[in-house]
């Protein structure tokens, strides 16, 4: 529903994704929507809440993998043995190629928690 709004008021951009700013997928308001390319609205899941955008545990090498999302494509980084060195490896990718990157995780985690945790009540 919301790429149709995005599409009925002109605000959709080919090749990039809608993201909900206030978290709440349910919200479909125009001014709670904007485009984002994909790895921005990666890093703005509400499904990360452990805040490491671009890693998550590979259960074929019981590693943590570091990833990013450049261009549409995937690039793979590193196997880690701890969580904090693959997030730590990726923003260093992303930083070398002179890529932005998220370094206020902590704060889109707690709002995403408040805004999942206002939306039961």
């Amino acid at each position: 529903m919301h790429i149709e709004i995005m599409k009925m008021h002109d605000k959709y951009e080919e090749g990039k994704e809608v993201d909900h700013r206030g978290r709440n997928g349910l919200n479909n308001s125009l001014d709670n929507l904007h485009m984002v390319t994909h790895r921005k609205n990666d890093e703005n899941n509400c499904r990360n809440t452990e805040g490491f955008p671009g890693t998550y545990w590979d259960t074929q090498h019981e590693k943590w993998r570091a990833y990013a999302q450049i261009n549409g494509h995937q690039r793979h980084i590193g196997l880690f043995t701890d969580r904090q060195k693959a997030y730590d490896a990726r923003i260093n990718f992303l930083q070398e190629r002179g890529i932005e990157h998220e370094e206020k995780k902590l704060v889109g985690v707690l709002t995403c928690l408040l805004t999942l945790q206002s939306n039961r009540i």
